[in-house]
């Protein structure tokens, strides 16, 4: 059994924290930077190694960012009393050193080799690394025969960075009389996700996006096929009376001899096929399209509740009783990826885990009454 060194972590800080206008608007500011030696992560072995990854101390970290409080209570009147809470923090972390030297660590691998997470010496940890279409000498995007991009499956680039740029929380309490009111909303802005479960869909034609250019309403190109081929047409039938199709789609590049393209497939080869399952070896699909900002803003709960007069509690033998109603994760002031949860995207409490949202099962929204009472 490997036996794991404990990591060393050595961070300073400093702040600010003040309070103002009789305690009604307070501050809290903090900066730090901290480095940490043997981080222990989950490190990908070969499956000739017989297992699939192991638990190791794999390097040094540095994390460095801001935390930010700012309380409030904007109205306070004898009867009615608003007080606000909104903490945020801001955290860029770079990999300054791996085991062994190397400069590169694989996390997780999606699909076959179809995508990668991975951190890089000198990077942010959790690189989204995806093949990308193949190019000429040129530069120009390479199409197959059968009309579609060829993926290379011999290069790597980067689609985004799982770690986000900022998170927080703006918690606001209303209190009139016995009646108070909790709003609680959560927000992360920057990283990046790739919900392969919901680009699956798309290739099976269950979401929106796929009806693009299903026809020439939605941008489709008219065409017939001859020996296999889509040839482009305007008229009501081709030249030997072929049937006419709308919903076509041509790739922008060259085929194999350097030509311009010119075959053009169906929507639905062109979906099925880009946003399929797998890496190059196994499909033509593109993984660089599967990776998404994942940006929210989350009302994460909102409660109401009354607090019963305490003539009432008496008679109960209670101190307090209060009854509220509550609802969770409810619904979305934004997001950017607007097909399902963010937090879908949870397929377990490491990092690594909550890059793909295949196998995770659906959100959900809780609602409940609740009955407190101190004695």
């Amino acid at each position: 059994m490997r036996k794991l060194n404990r990591n060393e972590k050595k961070e300073y800080e400093f702040g600010l924290e003040t309070r103002l206008l009789n305690n009604r608007l307070g501050f809290d500011i903090t900066y730090y930077n901290g480095l940490i030696q043997d981080q222990i992560l989950d490190y990908t072995l070969p499956i000739s190694m017989g297992s699939s990854s192991i638990v190791a101390n794999v390097g040094t970290l540095r994390n460095k960012g801001w935390e930010f409080a700012i309380t409030g209570t904007p109205i306070q009147h004898e009867n009615f009393k608003w007080n606000t809470v909104l903490n945020f923090s801001m955290n860029k972390n770079i990999v300054e050193e791996l085991p062994g030297g190397v400069s590169e660590l694989l996390h997780k691998d999606y699909d076959g080799a179809a995508a990668q997470l991975v951190s890089k010496v000198g990077q942010p940890m959790g690189d989204i690394m995806v093949h990308p279409v193949a190019t000429d000498a040129n530069g120009n995007k390479i199409v197959q025969d059968n009309g579609l991009y060829q993926v290379d499956a011999n290069s790597w680039i980067k689609a985004g960075n799982a770690m986000p740029k900022a998170v927080g929380g703006l918690t606001n309490t209303f209190t009139y009389k016995n009646f108070t009111l909790d709003a609680l909303l959560d927000f992360r802005w920057g990283g990046h996700v790739m919900p392969t479960g919901i680009n699956w869909m798309i290739s099976r034609g269950l979401l929106e996006e796929s009806l693009n250019n299903m026809d020439t309403e939605h941008g489709g190109l008219s065409y017939y096929i001859a020996n296999g081929k889509g040839i482009a047409t305007t008229g009501s039938t081709g030249p030997n009376g072929e049937t006419v199709y709308h919903d076509g789609m041509l790739m922008s590049g060259v085929k194999a001899d350097g030509s311009q393209n010119d075959n053009i497939i169906s929507q639905a080869v062109y979906y099925n096929n880009t946003y399929n399952w797998g890496g190059p070896q196994y499909s033509n699909s593109r993984y660089e399209l599967y990776v998404q900002k994942n940006n929210y803003i989350k009302m994460r709960e909102l409660s109401i509740a009354y607090r019963l007069p305490k003539s009432v509690a008496q008679k109960l033998r209670a101190k307090n009783l209060q009854i509220s109603a509550f609802g969770r994760n409810l619904f979305f002031i934004y997001r950017s990826i607007k097909d399902l949860d963010p937090e879908q995207m949870t397929g377990g409490s490491n990092w690594v885990d909550q890059v793909s949202n295949a196998g995770t099962s659906p959100a959900t929204r809780t609602y409940g009454l609740m009955l407190r009472a101190s004695f």
